[in-house]
C-alpha cells in the first residue's frame, strides 16, 4: 500500500504566556491522532518573513494564535487558499468564512461573578484593555452576570501597551489609583488578566487599600510564576487551554477534508476553574490566624504535611483554631488539606501523561494504592473512569 502523506501543520503563537504550553499540548494531542507534523514557529513574523516561511514549509494547515496580533500579520489573505484556524482573534478583523477558537466569555463572567457573590460581596468592578476584543467581551460577559444579580459592576480600562516611559508616574496610574479609591468596599474586582490583576494588586497597596478585605482581586489565566510571586499572591481563573488547543486542532482537520462555504466556524472554549490564592481569601470575622492556616494548607497540602502540623504553626489552643476553623470554612483542617490534593490530583489525571506513582508523591500520599483508595471514595469511580466522564463533558 502507498504510504499516506504526512501533513505538515505550521502553528503560530503571538505570546509569551504560560498559557502556551497547555495549548500546544492539546493540539499536539489531537495531532498525535491524525499523525500530523507539527512545525512550532516561536516568534511573531512580519508580513515578509510569514511569506517566506509559507515558501519554506508549504503547509497543508495553520494554527494561528492572535491574542496580541496587533499589526494585522494574520490576516486571511496572507495565507492564500491554505486552510487557517484562528486562536484568540479579534471576528470583527476576519471574513465570515473564517474558522475561529475563541474564549467563551460568558463562562468567565459568570465564573467570576459567583465566586464574588458567593462570598457575600454586593459591590463590584472590572479592570481591562480598551479597544482589545477579549477584554471587553470579558468585561461585558461579568457585568450581564452582576446584572443579573440584581448588582451593577464599575468599569476601568487602559491601552493595552502602555508607552509612557515612566509608568509609575504617568496620568493613567494617578486615574487608577482614585477609581480603586473610589470604589465602594468591600468590592470583588474582575481583572482582564494576571499581568493587570497585579498591577492592580501594587496600586492598592500604595494606596494603603488592603487586599483582599478592602478590595477581592481575581485575575484570569492563572499564570502559576507571576500569581505565586505576587504579595499578596493572586487568585485567578484557569481557562481551559488545552482545550482551547484540542479543539482549534480538531476544527483544521475538519477544514482539511471538506469545506465550510461562507459562513465559516467558531468555537469556543470555557474557563474550567478559581484558582484560589491570597487576594480572594475573604471570611467573614475571620482572623489573620485563619486566613494564614488556609494560605498555609494550600502551598503546603501536597508535601505530605497534616492536620497537626498547621495547628501547630500558630499561636494559641489547637482546639480553638479547630473550631474557628470549622466555623469560617464549614469544613475541618484535615478536609481542606484533602480538598487541596484531590484537586491537585484532578489536575494530574487530566494532564495525562503523569505515571500514577508520580502523581501520589506530587499529591502527597506515600503510594498510589492508597491514592486509588481515596480517589474512589471521594468521587465514587476510578480515575480512569473520572478522566472519561470529564473529558466527555459529562463532570
Amino acid at each position: 500500500m502507498p504510504r499516506v502523506k504526512e501533513k505538515t501543520i505550521l502553528v503560530f503563537h503571538s505570546s509569551t504566556r504560560a498559557s502556551w504550553h497547555a495549548t500546544i499540548q492539546g493540539i499536539g494531542r489531537f495531532a498525535r491522532t491524525q499523525k500530523w507534523r507539527l512545525q512550532v514557529i516561536e516568534y511573531m513574523p512580519d508580513r515578509k518573513a510569514l511569506a517566506e516561511l509559507l515558501k519554506f514549509w508549504h503547509p497543508d494547515g495553520i494554527i494561528a494564535e492572535c491574542a496580541v496580533d496587533e499589526k494585522g500579520v494574520f490576516v486571511p489573505a496572507a495565507f492564500g487558499r491554505i486552510p487557517v484556524v484562528y486562536l484568540v482573534s479579534n471576528p470583527k478583523r476576519l471574513k465570515p468564512s473564517s474558522l475561529r477558537v475563541n474564549h467563551d466569555s460568558n463562562s468567565f463572567g459568570r465564573l467570576a461573578a459567583k465566586t464574588f457573590l458567593s462570598s457575600g460581596l454586593k459591590s463590584f468592578a472590572y479592570l481591562g484593555y480598551s479597544k482589545v476584543f477579549w477584554s471587553i467581551e470579558r468585561g461585558r460577559a461579568f457585568a450581564e452576570a452582576i446584572a443579573m444579580n440584581g448588582y451593577e459592576s464599575n468599569e476601568f480600562s487602559q491601552p493595552l501597551f502602555e508607552l509612557h516611559p515612566n509608568r509609575s508616574g504617568s496620568e493613567y496610574n494617578r486615574r487608577l489609583a482614585k477609581w480603586l479609591a473610589s470604589l465602594p468596599k468591600p468590592c470583588g474586582l474582575l481583572v482582564a488578566n494576571d499581568a493587570l490583576a497585579i498591577e492592580a494588586i501594587n496600586t492598592c497597596r500604595s494606596e494603603g487599600i488592603s487586599v483582599p478585605d478592602d478590595i477581592s482581586v481575581l485575575g484570569i489565566d492563572n499564570d502559576e510564576p507571576a500569581c505565586e510571586n505576587s504579595s499578596p499572591t493572586l487568585s485567578s481563573m484557569q481557562p481551559n487551554f488545552d482545550d482551547a488547543g484540542y479543539i482549534s486542532a480538531e476544527l483544521l482537520s475538519e477544514a482539511l477534508t471538506h469545506s465550510f462555504g461562507k459562513n465559516g466556524a467558531q468555537r469556543v472554549f470555557p474557563a474550567s476553574d478559581v484558582v484560589h490564592r491570597a487576594s480572594t481569601l475573604r471570611l467573614p470575622h475571620a482572623n489573620a490566624s485563619i486566613s494564614a492556616a488556609l494560605e498555609m494548607i494550600r502551598l503546603k497540602a501536597c508535601t505530605g504535611i497534616k492536620a497537626r502540623d498547621v495547628l501547630k504553626a500558630f499561636p494559641g489552643s489547637r482546639r480553638t483554631l479547630e473550631l474557628r476553623f470549622k466555623e469560617l470554612t464549614g469544613h475541618t483542617v484535615l478536609e481542606e488539606i484533602l480538598s487541596v490534593r484531590l484537586a491537585r490530583v484532578k489536575e494530574l489525571v487530566l494532564q495525562g501523561g503523569v505515571p500514577l506513582e508520580a502523581i501520589a508523591r506530587k499529591c502527597g500520599w506515600r503510594s498510589s494504592a492508597r491514592l486509588r483508595v481515596f480517589f474512589h471514595e471521594a468521587e465514587g469511580m476510578s480515575m480512569h473512569e473520572w478522566k472519561m466522564k470529564t473529558l466527555r463533558g459529562g463532570a
